[in-house]
């Protein structure tokens, strides 16, 4: 096979635009919490209701984009075909704490007293085991109280967590309901939460620091993972065994590092294909021209050279 030839400079160039492109988004701007914040770690929520500096981010987070982009298609399908409202802007006032929160929801289906909310995911293994995340489930409670208090739904409504495989290995929808009762008692863990940050927040501008040690939610292989690249991840894990302090100048050393994590993140993006390819492959058994054999063996999927 013959060596290819890359553009290094437009490879650079293109992804300079799409990094120019996320952060002038809004949601990347913003600095306030919105609906799909307020069930996140708690720490980020101090962090930015608090205007802690962030570090800017200079990963392309693909993930999200997909998601936004392929979002903005489904709404437009379903606004079409099946009626549903889009991009409704709506204002929630929380009833304990009095906290004014707002977001633009994906669909609602006013004649059936209900809102729809569409999320991306790598396949549906982890959501159909563990259930959506909290996150999730606090952002369309939100949504569906701000409706009724603006009369658009009734009490009673309920919501839809839409789900769908950016990765296009399931070509098909996972909707799981949520029901009103389940919306109220959302709402009342989002208020506990908000309560814990501000008596954190309190707790830290009396010079108690140990607080901010106290919300975090999330573990630090989580905060610095390319995918999230948390903007506090400096704030919250400088100082402990998760952020070195020694400075690695030497080249051969800083070349190694470098080998180590694009290995390892190469080793990711083959154990996502293999399971993409896996998908398409169930049920499949025979030889391909080329001479690579495939065959399964119970739930595993052999496919070697055989010519």
């Amino acid at each position: 096979m013959a060596e290819l030839e890359l553009d290094e400079v437009l490879a650079h160039r293109l992804l300079d635009a799409v990094l120019a492109d996320q952060g002038s988004r809004p949601r990347d701007q913003q600095r306030e919490i919105g609906p799909s914040g307020l069930g996140g770690c708690r720490e980020f929520i101090r962090a930015t209701m608090a205007g802690d500096p962030m570090l800017e981010s200079n990963t392309w987070k693909a993930e999200a984009w997909i998601g936004t982009v392929g979002g903005e298609a489904l709404e437009t399908i379903f606004e079409r075909e099946l009626g549903a409202l889009t991009q409704q802007r709506i204002t929630c006032v929380l009833p304990r704490t009095g906290l004014v929160v707002s977001g633009s929801s994906d669909l609602i289906w006013v004649e059936d007293n209900m809102l729809g909310d569409l999320k991306s995911k790598d396949g549906f293994e982890t959501v159909k085991k563990e259930g959506p995340s909290l996150d999730n489930l606090i952002q369309v409670a939100i949504y569906v109280l701000g409706l009724v208090q603006r009369g658009v739904l009734t009490e009673g409504a309920s919501a839809r967590l839409v789900y769908w495989d950016r990765s296009g290995a399931t070509k098909e929808f996972l909707v799981i309901v949520v029901e009103w009762e389940a919306i109220l008692r959302f709402i009342e863990i989002c208020e506990q939460r908000l309560e814990e940050v501000v008596e954190a927040q309190d707790a830290l501008e009396a010079g108690d620091l140990s607080y901010r040690h106290r919300l975090r939610d999330k573990k630090p292989a989580y905060c610095m993972s390319p995918k999230v690249m948390c903007p506090f991840r400096q704030a919250c894990w400088e100082g402990s065994e998760w952020w070195p302090t020694d400075k690695l100048e030497d080249p051969e050393l800083i070349a190694a590092a470098h080998r180590v994590f694009e290995a390892r993140e190469d080793a990711k993006k083959a154990d996502e294909l293999v399971k993409s390819g896996k998908a398409e492959l169930e049920g499949v058994n025979g030889v391909t021209p080329d001479g690579l054999a495939v065959g399964w063996v119970g739930n595993r999927l052999n496919v070697t050279r055989v010519r």
